[in-house]
C-alpha cells in the first residue's frame, strides 16, 4: 500500500510538471507580437515652393509706403491741431470756475441778507455756469482722446513704414538671387532668411499698433457722440 501511494503521488507531480511543460511549450510556439512598421518619411515634391511671406510688386509695396508716410503727416496734423484746442480750453475753464466760486459767494450773502429775488436769480446763474464747466472739461477731455488717438496713429504709420521697407528689401533680394544663379547659395538664402524675420518682426508690431489705433479711434467716436448729445441736450450752438 505504501508503495502504491508513493507511486500515486509521484505520478501527480509528474502531470503537473509536464502540463507546465506543455503551456510553456504552448506559449513559445506561439508567433511573436507584430512590432509596427515605422511611419514612412513625407516625401516632398521639388516642385512645392514654401512661400511665407507672398512676394508683391516693388510698385504695390512702394504706394503702401508712400500711404504710410502721408498718414503719419496727416496724424501729425491732427495731434498738434488737437493739442492746440485743448491748450485753449484750459484757461476757459478755469476761468467757469472762478465765476462759480464768485456765484457762490454772492449766493450765500444773498441768502443771508435773505434776498431772495437775488438768491434766486444767483442760483439759475450757478447751474447754468455749472453745466458750461462741465462741457468746458467733457470737450477738454475729448481733444485729449483726439491727441492720444493722433499718436496712436503716428505710431502705426511708423511701424508701417519699417514693415513696408523691410518687405521691399526682402522682394528685391530674392530677384537679386534669381538673377544670378551663380552666387553662393547659403550665404544668400541666410540672408534672405534674416531679412524675412525682421520683416515679420516688424509686421507683428504693425498689427499691434493698429490694434491699439483702432481702440483709440473707438474712444474719441464714443466721446464725440457722448459730447453731442450733451450739446443737444442743452441747446448749444456750434
Amino acid at each position: 500500500m505504501k508503495m502504491e501511494k508513493s507511486f500515486m503521488q509521484k505520478s501527480s507531480v509528474i502531470a503537473v510538471v509536464l502540463a507546465g511543460l506543455l503551456s510553456v511549450g504552448m506559449i513559445l510556439a506561439q508567433e511573436p507580437a507584430a512590432v509596427p512598421a515605422p511611419a514612412p518619411a513625407p516625401v516632398v515634391s521639388p516642385e512645392i515652393s514654401w512661400i511665407v511671406i507672398p512676394v508683391r510688386a516693388q510698385e504695390e509695396i512702394a504706394g503702401n509706403l508712400a500711404n504710410a508716410r502721408a498718414a503719419y503727416d496727416a496724424a501729425r496734423v491732427w495731434h498738434d491741431k488737437a493739442l492746440e484746442m485743448q491748450v485753449q480750453l484750459e484757461p476757459l475753464i478755469l476761468t467757469k470756475k472762478a465765476e462759480i466760486d464768485s456765484l457762490n459767494r454772492g449766493l450765500e450773502l444773498a441768502k443771508k441778507e435773505k434776498r431772495e429775488v437775488d438768491a434766486t436769480a444767483l442760483e439759475v446763474g450757478k447751474k447754468k455756469a455749472e453745466q458750461l464747466r462741465d462741457m468746458l472739461i467733457q470737450q477738454k477731455e475729448l481733444r485729449i482722446s483726439e491727441v492720444d488717438a493722433a499718436q496712436a496713429e503716428m505710431d502705426w504709420a511708423t511701424a508701417a513704414q519699417k514693415a513696408f521697407e523691410d518687405e521691399k528689401a526682402l522682394v528685391e533680394r530674392k530677384a537679386s538671387r534669381d538673377a544670378d544663379p551663380s552666387a553662393n547659395p547659403a550665404a544668400v538664402e541666410l540672408m534672405i532668411k534674416e531679412i524675412e524675420t525682421r520683416t515679420l518682426e516688424n509686421q507683428k508690431i504693425q498689427a499691434e499698433k493698429l490694434q491699439k489705433m483702432a481702440e483709440q479711434y473707438k474712444q474719441v467716436v464714443d466721446r464725440r457722440m457722448k459730447f453731442a448729445e450733451a450739446v443737444t441736450k442743452l441747446g448749444l450752438g456750434k
